[in-house]
């Protein structure tokens, strides 16, 4: 292994760590956009939906639910 591929940023997805975000990734993959809108729904009213947002809209075909 060369230092170059050390030096490679590790690459994560915004769910790897979160389960809720996991759960919202699943559902988008599968086309539920009611359950999607339902996530976003439940989110308390000053809740940061960035990164919510971000993993919806990494999921192909999601530019249409958008």
């Amino acid at each position: 292994m060369s230092m170059i591929d050390l030096l490679k940023p590790l690459r994560t997805s915004d769910s790897t760590h979160s389960p809720d975000l996991a759960a919202l990734r699943r559902v988008a993959k599968a086309g539920d956009w009611a359950a999607v809108v339902a996530y976003f729904d439940g989110l308390p009213p000053r809740a940061d939906r960035a990164v919510a947002m971000r993993v919806v809209a990494d999921v192909k075909g999601s530019e249409r639910f958008l």
